[in-house]
């Protein structure tokens, strides 16, 4: 993830990372029982890998974005993975960023 993140930025780019859901807005005891995984994150476990992951980004690459597109998400019934409904919201906001941006960059 971050050497993909560096090989985006070398080229002039800038990399744009979704931040993972809440996990209250999860059911992760459904996606082991889905998946039929023998272990699966709990509440603290989770929440530090997203911590670790966003100190990571903001440490070894800065100037990378760090979105949170993720807001109001549902699961699509398996418990992890996003409904169609939540993925077209974030895509709207992920649009809407680079819309935005793309317009300040330019000078518009």
């Amino acid at each position: 993830m971050i050497a993909l993140g560096q090989r985006i930025m070398d080229t002039g780019l800038t990399p744009i990372y979704i931040d993972q859901p809440k996990y209250d807005d999860l059911d992760l005891p459904v996606a082991q029982s889905t998946f039929g995984l023998m272990w699966i994150a709990d509440q603290s476990t989770y929440e530090k890998l997203g911590t670790v992951r966003h100190a990571r980004i903001t440490r070894e690459l800065p100037g990378a974005v760090q979105l949170n597109a993720w807001k109001g998400f549902t699961h699509s019934g398996d418990g992890l993975h996003p409904s169609d409904k939540s993925t077209r919201k974030a895509a709207k906001r992920i649009a809407r960023f680079i819309r935005k941006n793309d317009s300040k960059n330019s000078g518009e």
